[in-house]
């Protein structure tokens, strides 16, 4: 678990592009785990500071060999 939340904040820390002795810990919006085949995942879901109309959604696998992130416009609707 200390390595997952190590990898989040490494990544918000990119994405803000902010230097890690000015970066404050967040809580993410959500935060879940999937059951997957082999390995479950993890899901967290934040708000930037810099940014409060864009969603972004963090997913980590267990074995941690894989995460990526997406942001995404916080109007945007889906099916149309």
């Amino acid at each position: 678990m200390l390595k997952r939340v190590a990898i989040l904040i490494i990544t918000l820390n990119l994405a803000a592009c902010s230097t890690p002795s000015t970066f404050s810990l967040q809580q993410p919006d959500a935060s879940y785990e999937l059951d997957t085949w082999a390995e479950n995942s993890e899901i967290y879901e934040f708000t930037p500071k810099a940014n409060s109309n864009i969603a972004c959604v963090v997913f980590i696998l267990d074995n941690l060999k894989s995460a990526s992130m997406q942001c995404f416009p916080k109007d945007n609707k889906r099916g149309s």
